[in-house]
């Protein structure tokens, strides 16, 4: 299948596979636009459903720190934690936490900074 490409709010996103399954529904969630929530979520999702064809950990990595900043969440230390934040979005990447895990511990972070 040729890359497709989606744009999700002034995000845009080059896509492998169908634009239209990419993300969750956040209207439905019920997960406020700009929301340290969303923009965790929008990262793991990317980083477990790899749908670029490399990169991926790095990519929904960028992706949730832009929107964090964007919606004037500060993320934390990058540099000094950068083992600590690798081992954790590796964790997300392999399942071995749940979204939910990684977005209250996004969550943590940027309520530290």
């Amino acid at each position: 299948m040729s890359a497709q490409i989606a744009v999700i709010g002034d995000l845009l996103v080059v896509v492998e596979e169908d634009p239209t399954s990419l993300f969750l529904d956040f209207e439905k969630e019920h997960i406020p636009l700009g929301s340290v929530e969303e923009a965790a979520l929008y990262g793991a999702w990317i980083i477990r459903h790899q749908p670029f064809s490399g990169d991926n950990r790095e990519i929904g990595y960028k992706v949730m720190r832009r929107m964090l900043q964007e919606g004037g969440h500060l993320w934390p230390r990058p540099d000094k934690d950068a083992g600590a934040i690798e081992k954790m979005l590796i964790a997300v990447e392999t399942e071995a936490i749940s979204e939910a895990k990684f977005v209250e511990w996004v969550s943590l972070r940027v309520a530290t900074a």
